[in-house]
């Protein structure tokens, strides 16, 4: 700002000389020579314009100078940028899928509206037995929950209970859906609220196994269920995508 003033005084100082000269009676002679033209024509404005203008290129390239020096100060002081803190960890899990059996028939049956009804119902009853439970709602697909618990005895207990309250509210087949339940358990990476890992595959393949209103789980899970809890051996079935067959067991919920 400093130095744009002062060129702004620069040039209306030699405009007010060039003036005071023409008027003294000063006369360019059209020699090509500046230094040459200034000492025949007598133009004395010339020296003060080239005294003044080289300590004006001075003083702009002090200036820049300064600037650029503390520009640089600047840049050393400024702390790096911290790489993104990776916030996701690695847990142990149960994790339990759930899904409508017959959903597509349901629908066509129901209608639209009245599907989505039952669709809002069941939801809210799943999503009230898994708080009770301790469980962690990860997402829904479609008809189906994913659901996650700190150990397998909740995954469990959460599974029978669910499988219990739509036993007792079941007095129309088409307005409480039947269920499928698979459970497994294992290490998961969670980062941003959603889990993936191996045991979320695994557990998703053990519920397409399952028939209505059945709670299969992996052996891992069955080993760590509530005694009360009878539970029926399956032996070793493939699941679809998984290389290595699973031992699989039935909960026993019903009479309990």
């Amino acid at each position: 700002m400093l130095l744009t003033l002062h060129a702004l005084v620069y040039v209306a100082v030699n405009v007010l000389l060039v003036l005071l000269w023409l008027m003294l009676g000063g006369d360019w002679d059209g020699a090509s020579d500046p230094l040459e033209a200034a000492r025949a024509s007598g133009f004395w404005p010339f020296w003060v314009m080239a005294v003044w203008g080289v300590a004006l290129g001075l003083h702009a390239a002090l200036l820049v100078a300064i600037r650029s020096r503390r520009r640089s100060k600047r840049r050393r002081r400024r702390p790096a940028a911290e790489p993104p803190a990776d916030t996701t960890e690695t847990r142990w899990v149960a994790a339990m899928f759930t899904d409508i059996v017959g959903s597509t028939a349901l629908a066509a049956r129901l209608g639209d509206a009245d599907y989505a009804d039952v669709l809002a119902g069941h939801r809210r009853l799943v999503r009230d037995v898994v708080e009770v439970n301790g469980g962690t709602e990860v997402g829904t697909q479609g008809d189906g929950f994913l659901v996650t618990f700190p150990t397998p005895q909740q995954a469990a207990t959460c599974a029978v209970a669910l499988q219990e309250h739509l036993e007792d509210l079941r007095h129309d087949p088409d307005r409480v859906p039947h269920v499928r339940i698979g459970v497994h358990a294992g290490q998961v990476h969670a980062h941003d609220g959603d889990v993936v890992g191996q045991v979320v595959n695994v557990a998703s393949r053990v519920a397409d196994t399952a028939r209505a209103d059945e709670i299969i789980v992996t052996e891992l899970v069955a080993e760590r269920v509530p005694s009360w809890i009878p539970v029926e051996d399956l032996g070793l079935r493939e699941l679809d995508g998984i290389p290595t067959p699973r031992h699989l067991l039935r909960l026993c919920w019903r009479g309990l």
